[in-house]
């Protein structure tokens, strides 16, 4: 209880007691918590299927509250680790930014490339963009790819890099 107690008297300290910095508190506490509801439910789901090496120690349904606890901890572990490259600076934890952006285009582009691949008809469902849908991922990947380059340009000081603004 103590740390939740500090933690929200740096926050305060550090955005102020206006009623916006709490709203953006409330926001980013559930984001959290939302995030972590997510993850916890994929690493069962791994875990059911046999995808992790711990898959039979997180495989486990708690009795008492009817939900897998080790998967949410082994999350909220996996979580701090990641979060404390934040100390070893915006490099470090830069990287690991960027190479979430990375895995997510790469998961996608799997298993639709599988599916064009392999040799069957797509069948395309009631909606469907035809022609435009390559268009439309071109555009999308293009642009979320310069935007990457561009913000890895420009780091957090816009002195250090954009001249033209001075």
């Amino acid at each position: 209880m103590r740390l939740v107690v500090s933690t929200l008297t740096l926050y305060r300290l550090a955005m102020g007691s206006s009623s916006v910095s709490r709203r953006s508190l409330f926001r980013v506490v559930y984001a959290h918590i939302f995030q972590l509801t997510a993850t916890s439910r994929q690493i069962f789901a791994f875990s059911r299927d046999g995808g992790f090496p711990l898959s039979s120690w997180l495989y486990h349904v708690d009795h008492r509250v009817y939900a897998p606890v080790r998967c949410v901890w082994f999350a909220v572990a996996v979580a701090v680790l990641l979060g404390l490259l934040a100390f070893a600076g915006p490099n470090a934890i830069g990287s690991i930014f960027s190479l979430a952006v990375v895995s997510q285009y790469v998961s996608f582009i799997i298993p639709i490339t599988a599916r064009h691949l392999g040799g069957e008809k797509i069948s395309p469902g009631p909606f469907h963009l035809g022609i435009f849908v390559c268009v439309r991922c071109l555009v999308t990947h293009s642009s979320a790819t310069n935007y990457h380059h561009v913000r890895r340009a420009c780091p957090s000081q816009p002195s250090q890099c954009c001249s033209w603004r001075s």
